[in-house]
C-alpha cells in the first residue's frame, strides 16, 4: 500500500484524441498481468500493441520529453497502484487534518512538509528537480521525514509513504522498464540452436549472457544509437556475435563453453584450478587476430572457474582432513589413489582407495515391481549421474521390493573410524535394507538406510578385523512417486586393496615355487601395491578339497610364503608390515563340486590395508 500525493488535471477526452503519435508512444508502460501472462500487455493509448518477441521502437519513442507537472490539487489517498488515482481540488490547509490522521503530524510538522513541497514545485517549474538541487532538496525531505518516524513510531500509514511525494519523476523509468521488458521476452524467444552447441548440456556461456544486465544495455545503447526497429527473435549468429562484440568464430567456441563449471571430483577440480579453458579457446586467444573483447569475455570466465574450482578443492579437504583425523593410524597417500567424490546430495565423500573403492560386480537383481530404469550394471564403478542431464540410465531403480546384490573384487569391506559405506543414491534416500557377508552365502544383517543417510558405519555389527567382499539391498516397499531406491554407487570409504591371483597361473600342481610367469605377475601385482606408500600386506593361500586337509594347510602356506618373497623383493621390507597365511581348503569362494569351481578356490589373495 503506498500513500500517494498525485498529480491531477489530466487531459480530457478529446485532447487525448488529438495527442501526437510520439506523445502516444512516449507513454509506453507495462502492465503485466497478476497471473503472470503479460503477453500483448503494453498500453500506448493506442490501437497497435508492441508484439513479444519482436522488438520495434519508433524513433520518436526515443526522444526526451518533460512529463506533464503535477499539481498540488490532491487529497492524500492511499492507493495500490498510480493507475486508478483519484484527483480533488483541496486546499493544502484542509489537508492537516488529514495528515494528524493518517501520520500524527502536528500543524507545524505539517507545515514543513508544505514548504518541502513548495521548494519541490519551484524546482519543478525551473526544469531542476530531477538534478543536483533536487537531489539536495530530496535527501532534507528524506532525513525530515526520517526524524517523525523516530517521534511516531506507529502510524495508521507509514510514515515512509510520504518519501513518494518527493520522488524523481518515473517517465523516463517507464519507458526504460517498458524496453526492457521488451528486450527481455525477445530474447527468450531466440532458438537455442543459436545459443548453445549440440551437446551442451549445462546452459552456455551465451545464454547466460543474455539473462544479464549489461547485455540488455549493450541492446538500448545499439537501439538509441542507431534510431532502428530490432527483430530479436529472428536475430542469427553473425548479429549475436556483432552485438557481443566478437568474431562469429569466437561466437561459435563461446555457444560451446558452459556458464558454470560443476566439478564431481577432485581431480576435475584441480584441472580447472589451471585455469585453462577448452584447447580450441586457449589457440583463440594466443592469435594476434583475437577481438579485445573476447580476450576480456574469456579472462572473467577463467577467474569464475578458478574460484569455483578452489571453493570445491577447499571442501574436498575438509573431507580429507576429517578422515585422517578419525584415523589417526591411516597412511595418506597424496600422489596415490585417493579421490573425493560430491555425491547427489552434495556430500563431499573422501575414498583413501579412489576409484578402487567401488563396488566391481553384479551377483543378482531380482527387479522390484515399478523399477523405472533398471540396469544393475549402471551402479557399478565410479559415480556417474548428473543432475543437470537426468540420464536415468546411469543409475539403477530398485522397484518396489527389489533386491540388488553386489561384490567387491579389487577392494574389500573392512571398519574404520567412522563411516565405511558410502551409497551414491540419486534424489530422496528411500527406505532400505542392507546386509553385508564375506562369502556371498552368510549374511550380516546391518540395518534400514532411510532419510538423509547415505553413509553407514558397520562397527557395531562385525568383528574386528573381519572383511567383506559382498553387499545386498532390499528395498522396504514404501511409497515414493519412483518406488525403490536409485543407485548410482556403491564404495568401501575406507576398504582395502584386494589383489587375487590364480594358482595355475603361478604354480605346477601340487608344488609351490613360482613358475617364471608366476613371478611376473606377482611383480605386475606389486606395482599396482606401489600406489600405497605405507601399511600392512596380508599373503594368503587357499587349495581346493583334493588331498587331506593337513597337506593342503602345509601347500597353501609355502604358496603364502613364495609370493611373500617376491613382492618384498620388490617393495622392500621398510615400508610394510607383513603376514602370511595359508587357509588350505577351509576358505572356499565357491563350493568344490565342479573342477570349474575347485579352480577358482585354488588362489593367492593379497590385502593391502594402509594401516
Amino acid at each position: 500500500m503506498t500513500f500517494v500525493l498525485a498529480s491531477c488535471n489530466s487531459k480530457s477526452s478529446k485532447e487525448k484524441e488529438n495527442q501526437s503519435d510520439s506523445e502516444v508512444s512516449e507513454t509506453l508502460e507495462y502492465n503485466g498481468d497478476s497471473n503472470g501472462d503479460s503477453r500483448n500487455s503494453y498500453d500506448t493509448n493506442a490501437e497497435d500493441q508492441t508484439e513479444v518477441g519482436t522488438l520495434f521502437i519508433e524513433e520518436d519513442f526515443l526522444a526526451q520529453k518533460k512529463a506533464d507537472e503535477p499539481e498540488w490539487d490532491d487529497i492524500p489517498k492511499v492507493e495500490e497502484d498510480d493507475k486508478n488515482q483519484s484527483k480533488f481540488d483541496v486546499d493544502p490547509e484542509k489537508l492537516k487534518p488529514l495528515f494528524k490522521t493518517f501520520f500524527g503530524l502536528d500543524s507545524e510538522e505539517s507545515n514543513q512538509l508544505f514548504a518541502f513541497k513548495a521548494e519541490m514545485d519551484k524546482l519543478k517549474g525551473e526544469n531542476k528537480f530531477d538534478g543536483p538541487e533536487g537531489d539536495r532538496l530530496r535527501q532534507q525531505a528524506y532525513a525530515f521525514i526520517d526524524e517523525l518516524k523516530k517521534t511516531k513510531p506507529k502510524t495508521a500509514v507509514p510514515l515512509n509513504d510520504l518519501k513518494s511525494i518527493f520522488r524523481k519523476s518515473n517517465l523516463e523509468k517507464k519507458r526504460k522498464d517498458s524496453l526492457r521488458y521488451v528486450i527481455r521476452e525477445s530474447l527468450r524467444q531466440i532458438p537455442q540452436e543459436f545459443l548453445r552447441a549440440d551437446g551442451v548440456v549445462d546452459v552456455s556461456y551465451i545464454e547466460a549472457e543474455l539473462r544479464k544486465e549489461e547485455f540488455y544495455l549493450i541492446i538500448e545503447k545499439f537501439i538509441e544509437e542507431n534510431k532502428q526497429q530490432m527483430v530479436l527473435k529472428n536475430l542469427d549468429d553473425a548479429q549475436l556475435a556483432e552485438l557481443m562484440e566478437v568474431t562469429e568464430e569466437e561466437y561459435q567456441m563461446l555457444k560451446e563453453t558452459p556458464a558454470q563449471t560443476h566439478p564431481k571430483t577432485a581431480s576435475e577440480a584441480e584441472e580447472l584450478a589451471k585455469g585453462n579453458l577448452s584447447e580450441e579457446i586457449e589457440q583463440q586467444l594466443k592469435k594476434a587476430s583475437v577481438s579485445e573483447k573476447f580476450t576480456e569475455r574469456m579472462k572473467a570466465q577463467k577467474k569464475k572457474q578458478v574460484v569455483v574450482a578452489k571453493k570445491f578443492l577447499a571442501n574436498c579437504k575438509r573431507a580429507e582432513t576429517k578422515f585422517y583425523k578419525e584415523n589417526p593410524n591411516w597412511y595418506s597417500n597424496k600422489d596415490g589413489l585417493s579421490e573425493v567424490y560430491l555425491s547427489d546430495h552434495d556430500d563431499y565423500v573422501f575414498l583413501p582407495l579412489g576409484k578402487l573403492s567401488f563396488a566391481d560386480q553384479v551377483i543378482s537383481f531380482d527387479r522390484g515391481d515399478g523399477a523405472s530404469s533398471a540396469n544393475p550394471n549402471a551402479a557399478l564403478n565410479e559415480p556417474d549421474y548428473d543432475r543437470r542431464v537426468q540420464d536415468y540410465s546411469k543409475m539403477c531403480n530398485l522397484g518396489t521390493k527389489g533386491v540388488l546384490t553386489f561384490q567387491f573384487v579389487d577392494n574389500v569391506l573392512i571398519d574404520v573410524n567412522g563411516p565405511d559405506l558410502f551409497v551414491f543414491e540419486v534424489g530422496a534416500i528411500e527406505p532400505t535394507l542392507l546386509e553385508i557377508s564375506k562369502d556371498g552365502q552368510n549374511w550380516v544383517n546391518i540395518g534400514k538406510i532411510e532419510g538423509g543417510t547415505a553413509q553407514i558405519d558397520i562397527a557395531p555389527f562385525i568383528n574386528p578385523g573381519d572383511t567383506f567382499n559382498y553387499v545386498r539391498f532390499t528395498d522396504l516397499d514404501t511409497y515414493s512417486a519412483v518406488p525403490g531406491a536409485d543407485i548410482d554407487a556403491v564404495a568401501t570409504i575406507g576398504g582395502a586393496l584386494r589383489l587375487s591371483l590364480d594358482s595355475a597361473v603361478l604354480f605346477d600342481t601340487g608344488k609351490f615355487e613360482l613358475k617364471p610367469a608366476g613371478v611376473t605377475a606377482v611383480k605386475a601385482l606389486a606395482t599396482q601395491i606401489k600406489s600405497i606408500p605405507k601399511g600392512t600386506i596380508s599373503v594368503d593361500g587357499h587349495t581346493d578339497n583334493v588331498g587331506s586337509i593337513q597337506s593342503n594347510m602345509t601347500l597353501s602356506k609355502k604358496r603364502a610364503a613364495s609370493v611373500a618373497k617376491i613382492l618384498r623383493q620388490e617393495l622392500g621390507e621398510v615400508a610394510f608390515k607383513w603376514k602370511e597365511n595359508g587357509y588350505g581348503e577351509g576358505k572356499p569362494l565357491v563350493p568344490n563340486t565342479t573342477d570349474e569351481n575347485k579352480q577358482k578356490n585354488r588362489r593367492v589373495e593379497i590385502l593391502v590395508t594402509p594401516f
